[in-house]
């Protein structure tokens, strides 16, 4: 299974696995919040930041309705708790060996955005759990880890996909 993002423009993004097109994401960069205008399938939501320092993140339906939010497991942590689908999730920010960010369940790790060097070129690392089959999952992780890829890799993205 090979999971990739494709740079359309400035702030559109194609996701697509074993390149089947799964569905896109639109960043807008017009307001502190951020929005990301997602589709799966048939499938319309949003990504946003809110509040005052902007460090929580609401996903809503294409009628506004909150499926789930992100927020801070403490004010100065390097880890969120993301609510999903009645379930509680730690999302981690860490070093392995460059920056990465995971969404843990019970601390069996379901999904991994990072950056690793291969051949001495900078790559995106995904490293999934057999087990997801929710892309929400890829869609949060991806607009969180999305400025650290541009700023360190420029336009051109290359990924490197491990399944555990």
């Amino acid at each position: 299974m090979t999971k990739n993002w494709i740079k359309n423009n400035e702030s559109n993004y194609t996701f697509s696995i074993d390149n089947k097109l799964i569905g896109t994401m639109e960043i807008s960069y017009l307001s502190s919040e951020r929005k990301a205008f997602c589709q799966i399938g048939s499938h319309n939501f949003s990504i946003s930041r809110i509040g005052f320092w902007k460090s929580m993140i609401e996903i809503n339906n294409d009628k506004g309705k909150l499926i789930a939010k992100v927020y801070p497991e403490k004010w100065y942590a390097n880890s969120w708790i993301f609510e999903y689908n009645e379930n509680k999730y730690k999302i981690v920010v860490r070093n392995n060996p460059l920056a990465e960010y995971a969404i843990i369940d019970k601390s069996i790790e379901q999904v991994a955005y990072g950056l690793t060097s291969e051949n001495g070129k900078l790559k995106v690392k995904i490293t999934t759990s057999r087990k997801i089959s929710d892309y929400i999952f890829d869609y949060l992780l991806w607009y969180l880890f999305v400025p650290i890829a541009t700023e360190n890799m420029g336009d051109s993205f290359s990924f490197l996909m491990i399944q555990n």
